[in-house]
């Protein structure tokens, strides 16, 4: 649950533990922002806030997703021109955001704005784990050594030309191996022989072992752009991929991630685990 605590320029989330509501976290606004936290617009785990620069007197909705290595991820921040002067209205649904305005400059009339999130949904986050769902933030995949389950979140966009897109996994254990697994099909989630997780690619599926790395010391690893894989792009490193793994415009891959574990989280004997999934579409 996500309550605007506008008074405070802020917004606080809240999680159900099955009996009771508790304090989950404060979401603040950058440096440099104002007008924060008086609307808000939540769709599974993802949020929509109000939002000014109090410098330049530009107004946006900030488009927030709980998840990633720190808990939480600004993903972009959408403004139009002219600009709007204040979202009186605010929803999202299915990754379409929708900003409704008092006025238009200086004549008064109302309008509304849609605009995409470019927050890739995520799948495989719920089945029979072997050891139960991880108690971190969710969706994620199913509970490892940690106590949490391991997730697996893209940031940027799906654009070949841009290259931005980032894929992080996070609340996996420390020092261990992960690499990245993706196929253009999903089937229902099952648990293959050997571990302690759910899979939920279709065949063929392709593994990206050219780019395996190792968890650091807070659990995290990343594939794209800058990242310490040496990693380019997903459109270039697909290429290295056996016939028929390459990405290109118009396709739409889905992503999990396979990786060591230090045991089983419950005594199965299972070394290994699987993050959620994440659905990416790409474009020119």
């Amino acid at each position: 649950m996500l309550v605007a605590a506008p008074g405070g320029g802020r917004c606080v989330s809240y999680v159900f533990d099955g009996a009771n509501w508790t304090f989950d976290m404060d979401v603040t606004p950058p440096a440099g922002e104002d007008s924060f936290g008086y609307r808000v617009a939540l769709d599974g785990d993802v949020f929509l806030v109000p939002t000014r620069d109090f410098t330049s007197n530009v107004r946006y909705v900030s488009v927030y997703e709980f998840g990633g290595p720190t808990g939480l991820t600004l993903h972009r921040q959408y403004t139009h021109q002219p600009q709007f002067t204040g979202a009186w209205s605010l929803d999202l649904d299915q990754g379409v955001g929708l900003v409704g305005d008092s006025h238009n400059g200086d004549i008064f009339q109302g309008r509304a704005f849609a605009f995409t999130t470019n927050v890739f949904p995520k799948f495989c986050t719920t089945g029979p784990c072997p050891c139960g769902p991880g108690i971190g933030l969710e969706p994620s995949g199913c509970e490892n050594t940690t106590g949490k389950g391991g997730r697996l979140d893209a940031c940027g966009t799906g654009s070949i030309a841009g290259g931005d897109l980032t894929l992080t996994v996070s609340d996996l254990p420390p020092n261990q191996f992960v690499y990245l697994m993706s196929s253009e099909s999903q089937v229902p989630a099952f648990v293959p022989p050997g571990t302690d997780g759910l899979l939920c690619l279709g065949s063929p599926t392709f593994r990206w072992t050219a780019w395996i790395q190792l968890t650091d010391a807070n659990g995290t690893a990343s594939w794209g752009p800058g990242s310490p894989s040496g990693f380019t792009s997903f459109v270039q490193e697909s290429a290295n991929l056996p016939p028929g793994g390459q990405v290109l415009a118009g396709s739409t891959w889905h992503f999990q991630a396979f990786y060591r574990d230090t045991d089983s989280a419950c005594g199965t004997g299972n070394k290994a685990n699987f993050t959620n999934g994440v659905s990416l579409a790409f474009f020119d």
